[in-house]
């Protein structure tokens, strides 16, 4: 497994830690857990707005139902 330093300071840290222990955590499972789920959330921004912007060039839909259809589901 790889490892990564961060560096902060003694009140970072001592925030970093009582956050963990807040919840039941370790600081490294926490920190890992928590920049993944930013990871996540930023990539489901990027596909919405990419989504968004295609539907503003199109403005076309079908229901659930259309699409069942439309694609023999």
């Amino acid at each position: 497994m790889a490892l990564i330093s961060l560096r902060v300071s003694e009140e970072e840290k001592a925030l970093i830690s009582k956050f963990a222990k807040f919840n039941g955590t370790g600081v490294s499972t926490m920190i890992k857990q928590i920049v993944l789920e930013a990871i996540e959330d930023q990539y489901d921004i990027t596909a919405a707005d990419e989504a968004h912007r295609e539907y503003i060039k199109d403005k076309e839909c079908y229901t659930l139902e259309e699409m069942k259809k439309r694609y023999d589901l």
